[in-house]
């Protein structure tokens, strides 16, 4: 270890912008607070190259002086904070007077500001943080700072980036949430010369939401607008059924601020509990408005992290949001479930098929509450006694299981035509099979019984049924033969520019497995066809699935096994009467694969009780 010795102002600043500026999405972001903060009502945002090559933002707000714009390229120089008093009570969001003095040590900038105060703009020219040139120029009130070749003095900065794609759409992801946080503000978001979001800052959340997430966002969600006390809670929620494998479309704002709060996010979810399918995540977006001196944002340089005075009561106040807005919803029942004393227990089914009546005819609808809600059609742009529409999952519609025998065992064709595997029995299923097999029937509506030979077999109806479809999915995947299924009507779903990349990278892999999908430079993906195995899924749920694996790390065959795994889920459930018949099918069509006894899961198919063992069961042998 060497004498120690006083670091150069080059390497100082160098240092300290690789804790505000990491990426692209980090420049956009701060860049983007800046603007608000100067009271922007339009932002104009565009990148190039997911913004390694550049990046532009552009507003109309009040603009910068001559004087302050030389100074604002320089560390810790701000005009938001002025004494250690103003820490105790941040109101903007941007505070230390870092984000362009980190931004230009680690690329070339151009700032162009004028404010309105003078007739003329100033041009600053800034390489790798220091001043090249300044020149006046003609322009409107507000300030465009562009961005170029982001880390061209720090290579290995620039090694560590990902792929352009992949930095195009965390940079989707962040402009996203200021339009989600800033319904008031017009934002225009453009990528390499496309229009990927614009959103009109008419001031509804409604209008924010369907510039992000499509124009039907607004049947899948209910509005929230809760006040106690200081504490105001207002935004939107999903229906319990308009819920994902992932957390991506949850979006939690502290006064405006998009912030990281794993305390909140338990707590939303544990709004949810008796509404949500569990291992789901709820959608929602919400703004919690609290006095300032409540908060504390000067945890990290990136701004994300916040601390609470009082956690425990905002913590109540936000679960207490959240169920208001579920149990208020008319055509939403509360699920409860009755004790096993109760003389009758309310199942899953039952609730649901409640659910298929219309909002009018339910028995278990909740009243309205009581307090005025005069301004939601305001806030949120639609009436605040709308019904969302509430449809029953199509795993629990029976329909599709009171098929004829024909349509049913086409369904479960075996994959391969050729010659078959020699089937196995026993707990390990070695041993060849008896050419006897006879169907005896079904238990609780869940395991189906057979008798083999001299064995009785007893097979969980759902894992055998996920073995089925996941083996011949492969099969088709491996032999590029898939098996699509035309939908009536084309379905155009509304992707964001991160699900726009991942299905462009792995277009051909969908294809091989069964879908056929067209994609626009307006996040607009085209399903003119489906794997016919999954044809009773919703494809959102389906393409939700696709984007988890995909998104995981690991090879293209792993993920394809992993969309076709979590596919499977179109399969018989527990509890399904299955006719007589399709059950015989079904133990038939699982018997003949011959494959080890478990599900893609790995959970067990099947279990065999020998003769012997139920001779020793009922004392007939020793």
């Amino acid at each position: 270890m060497g004498k120690i010795k006083l670091l150069d102002q080059y390497l100082i600043d160098r240092i300290a912008a690789g804790e505000v500026v990491q990426r692209p999405f980090n420049v956009v972001k701060e860049l983007m607070e800046n603007s608000i903060d100067a009271g922007a009502t339009a932002i104009t945002v565009e990148i190039v190259d997911g913004g390694v090559k550049k990046v532009r933002v552009t507003d109309n707000g009040i603009g910068m002086s001559k004087d302050d714009a030389v100074l604002s390229i320089k560390r810790h120089a701000t005009s938001k904070i002025s004494e250690f008093d103003d820490l105790n009570a941040i109101g903007t969001l941007g505070f230390r007077g870092e984000a362009l003095s980190a931004i230009s040590a680690v690329s070339q900038v151009e700032l162009s500001t004028k404010s309105a105060a003078e007739d003329i703009g100033v041009k600053l020219a800034v390489n790798g943080g220091v001043l090249q040139q300044k020149t006046y120029i003609g322009m409107a009130d507000g300030t465009t700072v562009l961005v170029q070749n982001l880390f061209y003095n720090t290579p290995a900065r620039l090694k560590f980036l990902k792929a352009h794609g992949s930095e195009g759409a965390a940079v989707s992801d962040i402009v996203s949430r200021f339009i989600l946080a800033y319904p008031n503000v017009a934002i225009q978001y453009i990528s390499n010369e496309k229009t990927i979001m614009q959103s009109f800052g008419d001031g509804k959340l409604s209008s924010a939401a369907a510039a992000v997430y499509g124009s039907d966002i607004a049947d899948k969600t209910l509005p929230v607008f809760y006040q106690n006390g200081d504490i105001t809670v207002t935004g939107l929620i999903g229906l319990p059924q308009f819920a994902f494998k992932n957390r991506k479309m949850q979006s939690l704002f502290i006064n405006g601020r998009y912030v990281l709060s794993d305390t909140l996010t338990k707590v939303i979810t544990k709004a949810y509990d008796i509404w949500l399918v569990p291992g789901l995540f709820p959608f929602y977006m919400l703004n919690i408005a609290m006095p300032l001196a409540d908060t504390d944002v000067n945890i990290h340089p990136n701004k994300l992290e916040v601390k609470f005075r009082n956690e425990a009561e905002l913590s109540a106040a936000l679960e207490e949001a959240i169920s208001f807005s579920l149990s208020s919803a008319a055509s939403l029942p509360k699920i409860t479930f009755k004790t096993e004393s109760a003389e009758k227990t309310e199942t899953t089914q039952q609730v649901f098929e409640e659910l298929k009546k219309p909002a009018a005819e339910q028995g278990n609808t909740v009243e309205k509450a009581e307090e005025s809600l005069a301004d939601f059609e305001e806030l949120f742009g639609f009436p605040a006694e709308r019904q969302p529409m509430v449809a029953a999952p199509s795993e629990l519609d029976q329909a599709v299981y009171q098929a004829d025998m024909e349509a049913f065992s086409v369904q479960f064709n075996p994959p391969m035509e050729e010659e078959k595997p020699t089937p196995k029995k026993a707990e390990e299923i070695t041993e060849a099979i008896v050419p006897e097999l006879r169907f005896i029937g079904a238990f609780k509506n869940a395991y189906l019984l057979a008798e083999l030979g001299d064995d009785l077999l007893l097979i969980d109806q759902h894992a055998a049924h996920e073995r089925i479809l996941f083996d011949r999915l492969l099969f088709d995947y491996n032999a590029r033969k898939p098996r699509s299924q035309m939908l009536l009507m084309p379905e155009t779903i509304r992707i964001s520019d991160e699900e726009y990349h991942l299905l462009k990278t792995h277009q051909k892999a969908l294809t091989d497995l069964g879908f056929v999908f067209t994609l626009n430079a307006h996040l607009n993906a085209e399903f003119s066809a489906v794997p016919s195995d999954l044809t009773d899924l919703s494809l959102d749920a389906v393409l939700d699935d696709i984007y988890t694996a995909f998104g995981e790390n690991k090879g293209t065959q792993n993920q394809i096994e992993a969309v076709i795994m979590k596919s499977c889920k179109s399969a018989v459930k527990a509890g399904n009467a299955l006719p007589f018949s399709e059950s015989r099918y079904l133990v038939e069509s699982f018997i003949e694969t011959g494959h080890i006894p478990a599900c893609p899961h790995g959970r067990p198919i099947i279990a065999v009780l020998s003769k012997k063992e139920l001779e020793k069961v009922f004392r007939r042998t020793v």
